[in-house]
């Protein structure tokens, strides 16, 4: 850390393109990391969730209609809607 701006500013132009080792570096300023979306293992249990109780429900209404029973009705015709979170 520098007790100045503007010698961290000099000691960044100094040192960015230089060569150390044969090889030459690139030197930024650090800026803290965005939040980004969702990893996609995150949202994989979402849909097995849903999969899975959409499943049972379509099992329970197969037993439903052989007992007689009429199957589930409704804007989802007899799937369970999603697992909460």
């Amino acid at each position: 850390m520098f007790a100045e701006e503007r010698d961290a500013q000099d000691a960044l132009a100094n040192m960015d393109s230089s060569e150390i080792f044969g090889r030459v570096i690139r030197v930024n300023v650090a800026r803290p990391q965005q939040k980004k979306g969702k990893a996609a293992w995150e949202e994989a249990g979402d849909w097995f969730a849903t999969l899975k109780a959409a499943e049972e429900a379509e099992e329970a209404g197969d037993d439903a209609a052989a007992a007689g029973a009429p199957p589930p009705s409704g804007p989802g015709r007899g799937t369970a809607p999603p697992a909460p979170r």
